[in-house]
């Protein structure tokens, strides 16, 4: 049977540079793909820059993939001054959380 879920994995090699690309519902509309760069990976967070696509209110949640389709990140936060930034939770840290 196909699977309708992600499955989370420890994938803690993300890098500054690395391809991501996200699925989430900005401004209420419905499953945007977008196609971006992880700008910086922190201790607590990671930054993503969207180079194609769209993100915005709504995008909260919404998660962030390598290009082998796993997830690295999920949305929380925008940045106000650089509205192409945003701020992810890694799935590391997600990990961490649910165990």
């Amino acid at each position: 049977f196909p699977k309708n879920y992600v499955e989370l994995r420890n994938n803690s090699k993300v890098q500054p540079g690395q391809a991501a690309y996200t699925l989430s519902n900005p401004n209420g509309f419905f499953g945007i793909f977008s196609q971006g760069f992880i700008a910086k990976v922190h201790p607590t967070e990671l930054l993503f820059a969207v180079a194609m696509g769209a993100q915005g209110p709504g995008s909260s949640g919404g998660a962030i993939f390598n290009c082998y389709g796993e997830p690295i990140g999920f949305f929380y936060s925008q940045n106000e001054e650089m509205p192409n930034l945003f701020y992810a939770n890694s799935v590391v840290d997600a990990i961490k959380e649910l165990n």
